[in-house]
């Protein structure tokens, strides 16, 4: 038989890798388990293939095939893989967590333009049945490169399924093997673009100079770790891996390259009999600079748990650092991804303290939905620029951009219910709709599904406000400022604990908050109307006047809505008896009816 001129055969390295158990989870959840293989393949075996010299020939549904020039490159390469992946899904649920099976062969491939085909490859799909979960099964071809034992199993001969020859295997795991020598010089390996939020928590190093108290640096170690790999799409390395590091001198860039991630955060923790001091760094690992760096003191008094207090804090304000710092390194990508763009639409939406700024942010979610339909963020994103809106800027349009918010929700809610942030802004939305309960029990489901997602801890104090109990809206905001002391939105957490104040009736409490409000931003409306109202109330007319002429200065012609889309019969009698007089008094502009509950 004569050889096809185009057929070209070549020694080569093949490596075929699928999911373990990929039918049983596509089962339980089809589009989320697609969504995180899709991007594990993409951003890490894709990029690992690329970064061992080798070439992705083509992806098989939950799996890929390679090849490589070098068997030693290839099980480098799986090694590589498998350590990475295993990191990457230590924060995900045991029955959830995504784990490989890799098989490699040596052998003839026929090359059949840019895909391969021959008995190397079947070889290697066949090996890759017998591997481990999370390790690696070889072929003899393979071992023989190895001098050394570097871990490798021997499982005898096999018989593999249309191969007509016993084939003798050998399996590798990561845990039992010694790293394959490195043959390539370091300067001149590629590196691999690390995935996306990836980060490591190095242990927190005790400065209290009390060995006793190593315990609790390392738990806020473990809880901080635990906290972050909760944040939407990061990749947190592993405690035990982390804790590898316990005590060395770190290079912060080797590190990075080491573990494939793009952030490292490491702190000191110094306990005392008052209280703790807590110092954090989140360090860049490509650059090797420093992003953030905070201290935080908490004091024992004041707080019961108090290294839940720090890992709170923590979590909190490194969620907010963290999608800072994607934006950034985004905004430097030649063809941002509907990933980058989210990263940069979120984060300048928590810049965001202007209807212009509010706007512009809606404008980038929309770009992102041209790109995907179907991104659950862009569309809750869209959503909350439109609700937010219709809070802070009343106007005409109020009902037209709640019909639109309510029909992103409902388009976007199914694709993931478990999103405590979706679960926020559905609240939110509700609230605008005047459902107060549905709010509150929305508003339960996203804090029991995230209790540090700091909005809806202060969403919740003025959910009790809109809801006639202000009495219970004082301790959520409270914490939230203290769990957030830097955040954005302080200033509209200031201006709801002095509306809960307010219908309380303790003005002089509420002229505090809102003070304060007015300090951090002195040119929103709500802020100073309701400060007016609190000085007319303790019969301060100067200043009710001063607040009120302020009030003037920035009121651009909103459609103010005093009652806050709220038809509870207990809210709106005591925001008649303890607001509404002070109010029409200083003249501030009310319109007849609910512009948006109509009851």
């Amino acid at each position: 038989m004569t050889q096809n001129c185009q057929t070209v055969r070549r020694l080569a390295a093949i490596m075929f890798a699928d999911v373990a158990g990929f039918s049983r989870m596509m089962e339980r959840n089809e589009a989320l388990t697609f969504s995180r293989l899709r991007r594990l393949r993409e951003e890490v075996n894709f990029l690992k293939v690329e970064e061992y010299g080798g070439r992705v020939i083509r992806a098989t549904g939950d799996g890929f095939l390679a090849e490589f020039g070098s068997a030693i490159a290839a099980v480098q390469c799986g090694l590589d893989i498998q350590r990475t992946v295993m990191a990457l899904e230590q924060g995900q649920p045991a029955s959830d967590r995504i784990r490989f099976r890799i098989g490699i062969n040596v052998g003839d491939i026929i090359v059949d333009g840019d895909d391969i085909a021959g008995d190397g490859v079947n070889i290697a799909a066949r090996l890759e049945a017998l591997a481990p979960v999370d390790g690696i099964c070889v072929s003899s071809m393979v071992r023989e490169q190895f001098r050394d034992d570097f871990g490798f199993t021997d499982m005898g001969e096999q018989k593999l399924k249309n191969i007509a020859r016993p084939i003798r295997t050998y399996a590798l795991h990561p845990d039992a093997a010694v790293p394959v020598p490195d043959l390539t010089p370091a300067v001149d390996r590629p590196v691999a673009r690390p995935v996306r939020l990836s980060i490591v928590v190095l242990p927190f190093t005790n400065v209290s100079g009390d060995p006793a108290q190593e315990y609790f640096s390392d738990g806020i170690t473990d809880e901080v770790t635990a906290q972050l790999s909760k944040i939407r799409g990061s990749y947190v390395i592993g405690r035990d891996t982390a804790f590898r590091y316990k005590g060395k001198e770190i290079d912060i860039r080797a590190l990075g390259v080491e573990l494939g991630v793009r952030y490292v955060l490491r702190g000191t923790v110094e306990r005392f009999d008052e209280g703790i001091d807590t110092t954090a760094q989140l360090w860049d690992a490509l650059s090797g600079t420093v992003l953030w760096a905070d201290t935080m003191e908490v004091d024992k008094a004041a707080v019961r748990n108090i290294r839940r207090e720090v890992v709170n804090r923590l979590a909190i304000a490194l969620n907010l650092q963290l999608i800072e710092a994607e934006a950034r390194l985004s905004l430097n990508s030649e063809s941002p991804d509907a990933t980058d763009l989210v990263m940069q639409a979120r984060a300048a939406y928590y810049r965001a303290n202007t209807l212009e700024a509010l706007q512009h942010v809606r404008a980038m979610f929309e770009k992102v939905l041209l790109i995907n339909p179907d991104d659950q963020a862009a569309l809750v994103g869209r959503a909350v620029t439109m609700v937010e809106q219709v809070f802070g800027w009343p106007s005409d349009a109020n009902a037209q951009l709640i019909e639109e918010a309510d029909r992103l929700m409902a388009k976007a809610m199914p694709l993931d219910r478990h999103n405590a942030y979706a679960r926020f802004v559905m609240s939110r939305l509700r609230q605008m709709q005047c459902r107060i309960e549905a709010a509150l029990a929305e508003n339960q489901i996203a804090l029991e599904l995230d209790p540090n997602l700091v909005e809806a801890i202060a969403w919740n104090g003025h959910l009790q406000f809109a809801s006639g109990r202000p009495e219970s809206g004082i301790d959520p905001l409270q914490r939230a400022l203290a769990q957030s002391p830097k955040d954005r939105m302080r200033w509209v957490w200031c201006l709801m604990l002095g509306l809960n104040y307010s219908l309380m009736g303790q003005y002089h409490d509420a002229i505090l908050w809102l003070e304060r409000s007015i300090a951090i931003n002195p040119r929103h409306w709500a802020n100073l109307a309701f400060a007016a109202v609190a000085y007319a109330n303790v019969g301060d007319l100067a200043n009710a006047r001063r607040a009120r002429a302020q009030f003037e200065s920035v009121y651009r012609g909103e459609v103010i809505e005093p009652r806050f889309y709220s038809q509870t019969p207990a809210y709106l009698e005591l925001l008649e008896a303890r607001v509404m007089p002070a109010w029409r008094q200083m003249g501030l502009p009310e319109p007849a009816t609910s512009i948006l509950c109509q009851v």
